[in-house]
């Protein structure tokens, strides 16, 4: 009769002395033993290590001086600036904002090709007019503040192309006079600010927020002081790039002669395509 292979390595053998002797060991090794006292002195040290124990009154004391400390670090926290530059909200709305930049030695006055058509169309309409610009036309903004349909807002005092550059005392200053010339012209303090060119760094954009101003800027550059920009450039180039949301921006102090011919263009076909056009203070809480 054969011999199954499976059968001589599978079966059990009689065991060897040696084969005892280890059983022993081992057994040895794993048997419970009976615990001496200095087991029993180990587990006592351990339990009252990481037992609960009734807490004391600086335990409540330290807890709620943990927590003040945390309540004022949270109120001291900064809130994050920011700068906006499209609207909140996914219809097709849009905001026409105006900028009207007057620098130190070189006088701006309203674009009359604009406001004409501005005032035909009946448009919601920003201007971010700096202060020294409100100076000069105060008794236009004035004019043009009278309609519900115009808000002036804050462009600087003399639009610094680098504000960034400028101290904190510096960009106050910038803010506050252009504050009181615009307020003086209109009646209505604002409420947006817009950096000159759009320079700012994170300083200089907390400093403004601290004077109760949220910072707007556009979606995207209209490009309308540019050299050489023709009306039906400029408008191709705002249709193509208006989008819901959107933020324009052109220029209302007689540097882009180009704007007044193409915005009724603009307008039109905006209107064609469903949007709406609304102001920043509509808008923007």
């Amino acid at each position: 009769m054969p011999i199954r292979i499976s059968s001589l390595i599978f079966a059990p053998r009689r065991a060897r002395p040696s084969g005892r002797l280890a059983a022993a060991s081992m057994a040895a090794l794993f048997a419970p033993r009976r615990a001496r006292p200095s087991d029993r002195l180990a587990a006592a040290s351990m339990a009252a290590l990481f037992a609960p124990r009734r807490a004391r009154p600086s335990d409540h004391l330290a807890a709620a001086s943990m927590a003040a400390v945390a309540f004022l670090l949270l109120l001291a926290a900064p809130v994050r600036a920011e700068v906006i530059e499209r609207l909140p909200t996914a219809d097709k709305v849009v905001a026409l904002t105006f900028d009207a930049c007057e620098a130190k030695g070189a006088p701006a006055y309203l674009d009359a090709s604009i406001l004409k058509v501005l005032e035909a169309e009946k448009v919601p309409v920003t201007i971010f007019a700096s202060g020294l610009f409100a100076r000069r036309n105060a008794a236009e903004l004035k004019a043009l503040a009278a309609s519900p349909l115009v808000r002036v807002e804050n462009h600087s005092l003399d639009h610094p192309q680098h504000m960034e550059r400028l101290d904190a005392d510096a960009v106050r200053r910038q803010v506050a006079e252009a504050d009181e010339a615009i307020q003086a012209a209109t009646g209505r303090k604002p409420r947006f600010f817009r950096f000159p060119a759009g320079n700012y760094d994170a300083a200089t954009l907390a400093t403004v927020e601290a004077t109760g101003h949220k910072v707007v800027h556009w979606t995207f550059a209209s490009g309308d002081p540019a050299r050489g920009v023709t009306p039906g450039h400029l408008k191709d180039w705002v249709l193509s790039k208006t989008r819901p949301g959107s933020i324009l921006i052109f220029h209302v102090n007689q540097r882009a002669p180009a704007t007044g011919p193409a915005l009724p263009a603009i307008l039109a076909e905006l209107r064609r395509r469903g949007y709406r056009f609304a102001s920043l203070d509509e808008v923007l809480p």
